[in-house]
């Protein structure tokens, strides 16, 4: 009998795990979307092929990382050498396969939670709806795909937190295991940085926790840690920079105005305030009942470092340009917490079960809402800086509550932050199907002696399928001066749209290539032919500028 418990204790969570991971398909497919800056990376993923390394122009231009995240190119070239699969058709695939490795992931971690003994019978139950309340999540599902880095950033940072805040001080490798998510997890994206720096912090709590010296074994355990200052001074030597120049194209002076206004609007679209209710509740419920008069360090340090990085990207860069893409990470989170003070109010089976359904439908009627009004939308005419009211679909009794959220979507959209899914699926597509040349025709070599492109707008499809073209992108993102030019508009940001390009520096490498209608690209003959030595020369003149 205790062994067929042990069977049934283990093959349940698999059961529903392998269920939310269909759901997750389904929706993974409902969802999918390239954007074009995923395109971006696309092209340095091709120069590396092309022997150039993992550079936005070859040389003589000098490298640029206008990428964001080095570990994801690095997976999706070696999935290309490996396979022979280009990074169009393999970005997707393998956020899907990161978001089910989170999936996974969260029905371990709900299943192992330190439920009651009043709600342990029931954890099934409760394991399948944070799953449901997982799955079927707008932001969940949508970040599921897009060719970004996004899947697997989550899933490291979740990982990390897992291990910070469930897994036992005193486990062996503990600390080994949590500083190699610490690590992926900063090679993944810039601001993972703060995750590693925290994992130093709590490997010294956790060796004043145990009460002993930390030994030979204690230090080799943040060796995995090692990587990301190597990755740091890679970076400067070769890039000539200590963060990626998209962190400079897009981060000038604080934007709290933008930041507060986009945290507000995924605390209304998700009904969050649902949550913030009863997650307060627990804690003044549980203060009260004396069940807690100190935190533990290490999760108090992990959650703290969450905290931080909410905060810097809401009252720091102002949000994100993309959906809630910077918040993305959190629905999990969110739904842990909410489960977990359920049962710290003592709530019977029944009535945690369905506050929890509850809070799960509550925090998708807006967000589903939004997605069946604008599905049909399908050009660029109708979808670019796509706005949506919402309040004439709902009950006058929730009028107010529904135009407050489309009030902060105008405003944000009109920055160019929190642009939706819609938006950016067909803006990438119809780019790519209507005016971008075919990849087996840019490939081609071409005549000309360094043939440049100098254009703004969706630069990353157009960069990919040209790839013996140089571009000089006018937005700045992949290139060092723009990207640290002057604001088009102080008065009026828009999130990644404002630089203004120095007239000088573009027509100093004489652009010579022209995107015309019918998807063709001409290039025309120079006058004076663009010589190695007058790009170097250019470009040690305006970098010193």
């Amino acid at each position: 009998m205790a062994a067929l418990t042990r069977v049934r204790h283990f093959l349940l969570p698999v059961l529903l795990a392998a269920v939310a991971c269909a759901v997750l398909v389904a929706g993974w497919r409902l969802m999918w979307f390239l954007t074009d800056d995923a395109y971006i990376t696309f092209r340095y993923v091709g120069n590396s092929m092309l022997g150039h390394g993992y550079v936005w122009n070859p040389p003589p231009f000098l490298p640029v990382e206008g990428y964001t995240s080095f570990l994801w190119i690095v997976l999706l070239d070696g999935v290309w050498r490996l396979t022979g699969v280009e990074p169009p058709a393999a970005a997707n695939v393998l956020s899907l396969v990161f978001t089910g490795a989170t999936v996974v992931l969260a029905t371990a971690w709900v299943w192992r939670l330190g439920w009651s003994d009043r709600l342990r019978p029931r954890r099934w139950l409760l394991t399948a709806l944070v799953l449901i309340g997982l799955v079927t999540n707008r932001i969940f599902v949508t970040w599921s795909s897009s060719g970004l880095e996004t899947a697997m950033f989550n899933f490291f940072v979740l990982v990390w937190l897992y291990l910070a805040t469930h897994i036992p001080a005193a486990a062996r490798f503990r600390l080994l295991f949590l500083s190699a998510a610490a690590s992926l997890t900063a090679l993944t994206r810039p601001d993972g940085l703060l995750y590693a720096a925290a994992t130093v912090g709590l490997a010294g709590l956790m060796w004043l926790e145990q009460g002993r010296r930390t030994g030979l074994r204690g230090i080799a355990s943040l060796l995995p840690l090692l990587a990301v200052p190597v990755h740091l001074v890679w970076r400067r030597i070769f890039y000539g920079a200590w963060l990626p120049n998209t962190y400079h194209a897009k981060t000038a002076d604080a934007w709290p105005e933008a930041g507060l206004r986009y945290l507000a609007s995924f605390v209304l679209e998700h009904a969050l305030w649902i949550w913030l209710a009863v997650v307060a509740a627990g804690a003044v419920t549980t203060w009260r009942a004396r069940r807690v008069r100190s935190l533990a360090a290490v999760p108090s340090v992990a959650v703290a470092t969450v905290a931080l990085h909410v905060g810097y990207y809401t009252l720091v860069v102002g949000g994100d340009h993309f959906e809630y893409r910077v918040y993305s990470y959190l629905v999990l989170p969110l739904l842990l917490i909410y489960a977990v003070t359920l049962d710290r109010l003592r709530a019977p089976p029944f009535v945690a079960a369905a506050a929890l359904t509850g809070f799960i439908v509550a925090s998708g009627v807006l967000p589903w809402t939004h997605f069946a009004a604008t599905r049909h939308l399908s050009t660029r005419q109708e979808t670019h800086q796509l706005r949506m009211p919402l309040a004439d679909r709902f009950p006058a009794v929730l009028g107010w509550y529904v135009r407050s959220f489309d009030g902060l979507q105008n405003w944000l959209v009109g920055h160019y932050v929190c642009c939706r899914h819609q938006e950016h699926k067909v803006a990438a597509a119809d780019w790519l199907a209507n005016v971008v040349p075919p990849r087996t025709e840019g490939t081609q070599e071409v005549a000309s002696a360094y043939p440049v492109m100098a254009y703004w707008g969706g630069i990353g499809g157009l960069a990919w399928a040209l790839p013996h073209v140089n571009f000089i992108d006018l937005f700045g993102l992949s290139d060092r001066v723009i990207a640290r030019s002057e604001f088009a508009d102080k008065e009026f940001r828009r999130m990644a749209h404002d630089r203004i390009a120095p007239e000088d520096y573009v027509n100093a490498f004489r652009p010579n290539v022209v995107l015309e209608p019918g998807r063709r690209v001409t290039i025309l003959p120079r006058a004076r032919e663009l010589t190695a030595e007058e790009i170097m020369a250019i470009e040690r003149r305006w970098s010193k500028d």
